[in-house]
Order: C-alpha cells, then structure tokens, then sequence
C-alpha cells in the first residue's frame, strides 16, 4: 500500500526485518517493520506490561500506516502502558496500606487489651494477660514503638518482661519501659520502677525504684500512687514513714483504685499512719471489693472473724474468704482449709480443708505448703504420710516459711518421716528462731541445754528461752524462770524467776502455778503467804500437776491455809501417785498402812511403797525393810 507504513508487533523476534518501499519515479519503497512487545516494554519493568498486548507471533497484528501514525500509536500504547502500571501500583499500594491499616488496628486493638489487663493490678504478674500476640501483631507494635509511641513501646516492655508472644528478655523490656517512662508514660514509669525494685532487667536499686515511682505518682498515676506508698511503708528506698505511706495510699484510693483501697484499710485496722479505727478499716475493704479485689475480701472476711469493725461472725468470716479464694487469692485458700480443719464457720471438714490447702499449694503457697505438710504427718484429711510431710515442709521451709522449718526441725529431731538427725534438726531450728518463731526459739534452747545436736551451753539455753518468753510463749517463760531460781546460764535471782512463775501461770500454765506456789510457800522472790501458796496449787492441782496435787494433799493432811482434812488429803495423794510422783506414793502408801483418810490396807501399802522405791526412794525402801 503507497505511501504507508506497516508495523508489525512480534514478540518472537528481537530483530527489526527492513524491505524497500518499491517503486520508481521517485516513489518510496514500502517499510514493514516488526517491533517487539518486549522491546516496548523495556521502558517500564516487565510485570506492568498489559495482557491486553499480542505476546506470540499467532496474536500478531500488521499495521500499515504514516510515520507520524506509527508515532501516535507508539505514544498511546507508551501511554496506556503507564496508565496500567500506575493503576497496578495504585493497587498495590492500596492493598499494602490496607493491610498495614489491618495490622496496626491489630496491634492498636491488642496494645488496648494489655492496658486494660493492667488497670487494676498491683503488680504486672498479678492478672492474666490476654492472649499472646501473634508475630504480625508483634511486628506492627516494634514499628509503632520505634516510632515513638509510647502506648507500643509500654506493651512490648510488658510482652518482654513475661515473655508473652516474645522470648521472656527482661533487658529488653526495661529498655522499653525506659523509652516511654522517659517520654512520661506514669504506667511505663511505676514498671520501671518495679523492674528496680526486683532487679529485672537492671541492677537491684530501691532508690532508683522510689524516684520512677514517685515521677509516676507525681502525674496522678493511681498505681504510681499505691507502689510510693508501699514504699514508705516498708521503708524501701526511702526511710520508712507510715504516716507518708498512708497520704499516697489516699490519693491512689480516692481515685477508686482497689488495691490502695484495701492498703488503706489495712492501715486503719492496724493504725499505721493514722488512728486506728476497724469500722474505717472496714469502710476501705468493702470499697476495694466493690471492684472485685481479692485481698479487700481476705480482710474483710478476717474483720468478721475477730469482730473487728463489724460483728463478730465466723459464718460471714467463711463467706468472704470463700469468695476470695474462688478468685484464686491463695492466703484465702489456705485461711478457708484452716476454717475446714478445725471447724470455725463451716462444720470441720479435714478432706475439705485438704482440698484448699492443696489448691494453694498449687500456687506455690508455702503457708499451704507447711499446712498440707501437717496433714500428712499427721493423717488429718489424708492417709498418713510422714515422708510427704516433710516433703511439703521442706518445699515451704525452702522458703523461707519459719513454722515448716520449725516443724522440718522437729521431723529430724523425731525421726519422723527423715532419718534422725539432731543437727540438721537444730540447723532447721536455728532458722526458725532467727525469724523470730517462738516455738523453734524454745526448741533450739531445749537443744542447748540437753546438748543435742550442739554442745551444751546454759547461757545460749536462757538466750533463747528468753526470746521466746518475751513473745508471751508460757513454756519459755518457765524455763527462764527456772534458770533465774537456779542460777544456770544466768545470775540467780529469785524476784525475777517469781515475774516470769506469773506471767506464765496467768496464762494457765501449770507447772508455773505450781513452782509459783512453791515460791509464796517457802517466801522465794515474795513475801511468804500460805493461803497465797494454797490458790496457785490448786489451780495446778485441778489441771494435773502431780507436785501441786501432792503439795495440796500435804495442806489438807496438816490443815495449812485449809480445815484438817485426812480424806481430801489422800485423794490428792492418790492422784499424785498415779501419776508416777514419788513423793506421792510413799504418802499414799503411809495413808493405806495406818489407815489415814482410807481404809487401812497394808497390802496397798506395800505395792505404792514398792512403786516408790522402785523410782529410788530411800524412805520408801526403808518403809519395806522395817514393816514388811
């Protein structure tokens, strides 16, 4: 055809074939030319060329036309090449920014769920956190917070920190709490603050804990707040100010937070920081409860167990520490098995109480622990089982736990359920005592002054015994008045042992009203007072004491402080003397061979003169030699 081009697309071929346009007189010869799809598409990158384009040889199209023709179909199919590229791009971006939108209002959403899992608790391990996130919501929240953001970088802290959805890196996580504490995150602040406190992550350091605390509770934080005055309560960091521990718990508490609630009122339970006042106290716990706090309910339930604040009510008491405990409160769990075991609030329930220790136990309780111990040794609730025992106690002793190391002590002292071992035994006591536990502090005194498991030794005999008698423990405090009437391991000092004879004879203990009986009758540290004498042996008396029985049967028999009484007389000597007191049987036996306040019986005489002798009575055997 004159006068016109052909163009021909071809993707086959990469060579461009050339013929003359024909003719003479000056007439050009005909072009055909063959330009490849891919040669066109050079100019963009291959995966934005349009399908619509012929790719083989078969789809081939030849077009004749001008050159000026054949540039206006270059330039348009140039141009819807761009067209389709920037519409695909146009896509793409579309796609990713909608995806990227997807993923960051997954991370945003799951950012939301962690801040409200933390709303409400006293500590980052305290509540459950919602489920892990997966690695795409992990990875949006690392871009959010490498960003800046602050809510992103406080999650990934707390992710790192329990190594949620992430390997646990406490490191990391305080670089991530530092990084939004510093842009003045309050929450990022009090974790710091915790992480200092723990030394996760950092080097332990109670100040540095105290100054992200209080920054954090400066802001209003109400957590902030609570961690301050905790702070200052236990003098952590700071100098222990209770009053000051007190003003933060309040202004954490008004804002409605539970766990300063309940911190408050246990501060005007115990008059920390503020005048004691129960039904105050009570006010606090029943406003953390409100909230569903655990610990508010654990309180309130002991305020109804001793009447404090509110009625006494052992049945209210259970209730509450019911509730508590199905809240997974493990101190509750162990109070209700308590409540179980010895029947105050519930009908006594050892399988039941069982099953509460143990629940706790599962906790890691180690008061659960030392309880369900106790159990075992002693086949309450469960079969008997020493070994267990001391399996439990040495799992809470471990611990830390002063009364399963006190009773971890005495497994060893016994050989119950562990070879016999005095010195482990005293090693176990020796840490109770250290505690401050008044038993294991009587026990390791006992240890001293028998020489079991260490060498005998009178003045650490009265050093423990006096630890234990001035918390009120009336077996110590009769040891010690011992060591004061006899001079061992102390200065001997009659006036002293008749103060502790009392204190622990008002407690009902019946040696000391015994030995304080002795102490008026024969004028030891007091002045001599026979009817004085005659109360404090009765008392002991009427609780078993065989000295005091005999000594009473001795007034009666003379009728000191009491009418002459020959039959009441023997009826304190026969107590006595079945109770294996020597003393008491020669007198009994004298009773039966003359006949005193009995019927004479010489045959009676005799067996109580034979008991008697056979315990190393010489008047006893110089009975049998001269009558028998």
């Amino acid at each position: 055809m004159k006068n016109k081009q052909q163009v021909q697309l071809h993707h086959a071929e990469n060579t461009v074939a050339q013929q003359p346009w024909g003719g003479r007189n000056g007439k050009r010869y005909a072009h055909r030319r063959w330009i490849p799809l891919s040669i066109l598409a050079c100019m963009l990158p291959a995966a934005y060329v349009p399908a619509s384009y012929a790719d083989t040889a078969e789809q081939a199209e030849t077009v004749s036309c001008t050159p000026e023709e054949e540039q206006r179909i270059r330039e348009k199919l140039l141009k819807e090449v761009r067209e389709q590229v920037a519409r695909e791009e146009a896509e793409r971006k579309a796609r990713e920014a909608a995806e990227s939108a997807q993923g960051d209002k997954r991370s945003a959403d799951y950012a939301e769920s962690m801040l409200l899992a933390h709303a409400d608790s006293m500590l980052p391990a305290d509540k459950k956190l919602p489920p892990a996130p997966d690695a795409e919501q992990v990875r949006a929240l690392r871009a959010q917070a490498e960003q800046g953001d602050v809510t992103a970088q406080f999650v990934l802290g707390v992710l790192y920190l329990r190594g949620h959805g992430v390997a646990k890196d406490a490191v990391e996580a305080v670089k991530w709490f530092r990084k939004a504490a510093e842009q003045g995150s309050a929450m990022s602040q009090s974790h710091l603050g915790i992480c200092y406190e723990d030394g996760k992550g950092v080097d332990k350091d109670a100040a540095e804990a105290v100054r992200w605390y209080r920054r954090s509770a400066e802001q209003g934080h109400a957590w902030g707040q609570v961690n301050l005055g905790l702070c200052y309560e236990k003098g952590l960091g700071v100098e222990r100010n209770a009053a000051e521990a007190v003003r933060w718990y309040r202004k954490s508490a008004e804002q409605g937070y539970a766990a300063a609630q309940n911190n408050l009122g246990w501060c005007c339970a115990n008059g920390e920081g503020v005048e004691k006042d129960a039904e105050e106290a009570v006010k606090w716990y029943r406003k953390a409860i409100a909230s569903g706090n655990p610990r508010g309910m654990y309180n309130l339930g002991w305020c109804y167990f001793e009447g404090s604040g509110v009625e006494k009510d052992a049945e209210e008491a259970v209730k509450w520490f019911r509730k508590a405990a199905e809240l997974e409160y493990a101190d509750a769990r162990v109070i209700l098995g308590v409540c179980y075991e010895n029947g105050r609030g519930v009908e006594k329930d050892e399988q039941e109480a069982v099953k509460w220790y143990r629940k706790a136990v599962e906790q890691g309780n180690a008061e659960a622990q030392c309880s369900l111990g106790y159990c075992y040794e002693h086949g309450k609730g469960v079969p008997q089982d020493a070994e267990e025992g001391v399996r439990l106690y040495r799992l809470a002793a471990e611990q830390g736990h002063a009364r399963a190391q006190s009773n971890l002590g005495f497994c060893y002292h016994n050989g119950n359920g562990v070879e016999k071992d005095a010195e482990e035994a005293v090693k176990w006591f020796r840490l109770a005592a250290e505690q401050g536990y008044a038993w294991a502090q009587v026990k390791l005194g006992l240890c001293y002054e028998f020489a079991e498991g260490v060498e005998l030794d009178d003045a650490a005999a009265a050093k423990w015994y006096r630890k234990a008698a001035e918390q009120g423990v009336p077996v110590a405090q009769y040891n010690l008045a011992l060591r004061y009437s006899n001079g061992k391991g102390i200065a001997k000092d009659y006036n002293l042992a008749v103060k502790w004879f009392r204190k622990a004879a008002a407690q009902n203990h019946a040696a000391s009203q015994y030995s304080l009986g002795v102490c008026y009758e024969q004028g030891w540290g007091v002045e001599q007072d026979t009817e004085e004498s005659l109360k404090w042996y009765r008392l002991a008396a009427e609780q078993g004491d065989a000295g005091a029985q005999n000594n009473l049967g001795v007034y009666y028999a003379n009728g000191r402080g009491v009418k002459k009484d020959a039959v009441e007389a023997a009826k304190w000597y026969l107590l006595a003397a079945e109770q294996g007191d020597v003393v008491a049987q020669n007198n009994i036996a004298w009773c039966y061979y003359n006949g005193t306040g009995v019927k004479r019986d010489r045959k009676k005489a005799k067996e109580w003169f034979r008991k008697a002798a056979a315990q190393g009575s010489d008047a006893a055997k110089k009975a049998l030699r001269d009558n028998y």
